[in-house]
């Protein structure tokens, strides 16, 4: 049976635990090195030329001075004509942390993000038949051993 993990979230919502699901579904060293990186890379839409093709390029984060906009608490929202997530902050009291707080709030979203994309990838990966699962792995290696030369 696998363990879970409380959140800290009102109602005591179980999360499942990550390390489990993933020997759940991968089941060689290989496996984890080029097939759930190789489904990353489809579902990422990337390219030969290693251009990202997200459907949210990323992450802003701004205060509401830099858009002069009064901002009394953190307000999140999707920016669809730039394909951005903004992040409204109220300014903080020292002005010389701000940049700290951008990185502190890009780096917790990005953070989510790759968490969604890794879980998502796993999901993809044990939907696969073992051929296709093959295919995709000595895909990858050659994919690597091409871009190490």
């Amino acid at each position: 049976m696998a363990k879970n993990r409380k959140s800290s979230l009102a109602g005591a919502v179980e999360i499942p635990d990550l390390g489990e699901a993933l020997r759940g579904v991968l089941h060689s060293e290989d496996e984890l090195q080029y097939g759930l990186r190789g489904v990353v890379r489809i579902l990422s839409n990337r390219g030969r030329n290693g251009k990202n093709g997200y459907f949210f390029e990323g992450f802003k984060v701004v205060f509401g001075s830099e858009i002069n906009e009064e901002v009394s608490h953190e307000e999140t929202f999707l920016d669809y004509e730039n394909l951005k997530i903004i992040v409204k902050l109220p300014d903080p009291k020292d002005s010389k942390s701000k940049e700290i707080i951008r990185h502190q709030y890009t780096k917790h979203y990005t953070l989510g993000a790759d968490d969604l994309k890794t879980r998502a990838a796993m999901v993809a990966f044990a939907g696969l038949d073992d051929s296709t699962k093959e295919t995709l792995v000595a895909s990858e290696k050659k994919l690597d051993q091409k871009n190490k030369i």
